[in-house]
């Protein structure tokens, strides 16, 4: 995986178990996919009140980075694999967004 700047290398550390497990299933998915490493972008928002402020989030470049397709299925697999809360199947644990692919993971 790559960070993009040296403050994602220390949050890293900070992610919550569940999450930190998700973001190196993702990244080496990426890599036997498709060879290339996850490059995180986002981890902690300062002053945040969501989910990013409790380490249990982080984002991911895809615009310009992956193709659609491989968008599509790094999305789908991750979905597949970590269900977000069976209870609401409505939620997902990877969303694509404009700029990012968004993980989030929920905890009890």
């Amino acid at each position: 995986m790559i960070f993009t700047d040296k403050e994602l290398t220390q949050e890293f550390f900070y992610l919550k178990a569940k999450a930190k497990l998700l973001l190196c299933h993702a990244d080496y998915l990426s890599l036997t996919m498709f060879d290339k490493p996850l490059v995180i972008t986002k981890i902690f928002y300062e002053g945040g009140t969501g989910i990013h402020s409790l380490f249990r989030a982080f984002d991911v470049r895809h615009k310009d980075y992956y193709t659609e397709q491989e968008t599509y299925t790094l999305v789908e697999t991750i979905n597949r694999h970590y269900p977000y809360d069976p209870a609401r199947p409505e939620m997902k644990t990877c969303l694509k967004e404009e700029d990012c692919l968004h993980f989030q993971v929920c905890l009890p």
